[in-house]
């Protein structure tokens, strides 16, 4: 690829897509799975993958444009731990070879402590299975183990992703408030705390 036309791809959609989008270009038809974060997730890009054959599954924003109605956080208040939503519905997209073609899109909102909204071109095998977590009783201010209903695309998330955001939140922990004019500083404690 040339630097203009990565530069041009950048420019017809956003940014963060175009960064997925691109690395992606050589994966296309072997069913690959991308699995990002809410960052980067958004319904055009996964239409646009799933029409280059790459599968792909993410948390996504619930603001973000092209959602089902429905899967945003103050839609979905009150809800008991467990509780599953699950929305499909089809893009219009092209593939490899430029033809318009329907990409299916599972949205999926799950209740755990707080409302978590994912994004997949993955088809759900089973909609909910039992996860074991540790539940607070507000009557007796004990804590204890229970089973709750879960959803295999959080599941395949936490399994896939689990050591990003694991990183990411060690990192928030640890963070250098502190300025400093040497580069080589930064760099040093940025790798120290990483390892």
């Amino acid at each position: 690829d040339s630097e203009d036309e990565v530069a041009t791809d950048a420019e017809s959609k956003g940014a963060t897509e175009a960064v997925v989008f691109n690395m992606m270009r050589g994966f296309g038809g072997k069913n690959h799975v991308v699995v990002v974060d809410s960052y980067y997730c958004g319904v055009p890009l996964a239409a646009r993958l799933r029409g280059l054959g790459v599968y792909m599954l993410g948390t996504v924003r619930s603001n973000r444009k092209g959602l089902p109605p429905g899967m945003g956080k103050a839609d979905n208040k009150g809800y008991d731990r467990g509780t599953l939503h699950v929305q499909t519905t089809e893009v219009q997209t092209k593939d490899a070879e430029g033809k318009s073609c329907a990409a299916p899109l599972f949205a999926e909102g799950w209740m755990d402590t707080k409302w978590v909204t994912t994004l997949s071109s993955i088809e759900p095998k089973a909609s909910t299975v039992t996860k074991r977590a540790r539940v607070k009783d507000k009557k007796n201010n004990k804590w204890s183990h229970q089973a709750i209903a879960c959803s295999t695309t959080t599941l395949m998330y936490n399994k896939w992703m689990g050591g990003c955001d694991l990183g990411d939140q060690l990192m928030s922990y640890y963070l250098r408030h502190m300025p400093n004019r040497r580069p080589y500083v930064i760099l040093f404690f940025h790798f120290f705390l990483v390892s």
